[in-house]
C-alpha cells in the first residue's frame, strides 16, 4: 500500500516503473503465502496497515506536500485481486 499511495500522491514520472515493478513483486510474493486465513486476518487489519503505509509512504515527501492520506483501497485491489491498482 505504501507504493500504491506513492503512485497516487507523486506527480512525476520516475520513479513509479520501480513502484510499479515493486508491487507486482510484493504481490506475488503474497500469493504464494496467503491462505485464506492469513487473507482474513490482512482484511481485519486493513485499516491498521492503510495508516501505516501512509506515514511510511508520507516520509518520502516534503512535509508540504500535496497528498491525501485518506485514500483507502479493498483487499481486492490491494491483493491484486482485480485488474485495478
Amino acid at each position: 500500500m505504501e507504493h500504491m499511495l506513492k503512485l497516487e500522491w507523486s506527480r512525476r514520472d520516475e520513479p513509479r516503473g520501480g513502484w510499479r515493478a515493486d508491487i507486482i513483486r510484493f504481490r506475488a510474493n503474497l500469493e504464494r503465502v496467503l491462505t485464506p486465513t492469513l487473507r482474513a486476518k490482512v482484511e481485519a487489519e486493513l485499516e491498521r496497515l492503510h495508516v501505516t503505509a501512509a506515514k511510511a509512504a508520507a516520509a518520502s515527501f516534503e512535509p508540504d506536500a500535496p497528498r491525501d492520506e485518506t485514500l483507502r483501497w479493498t483487499p481486492d485491489v490491494v491483493l491484486g485481486d482485480n485488474a485495478g491498482g
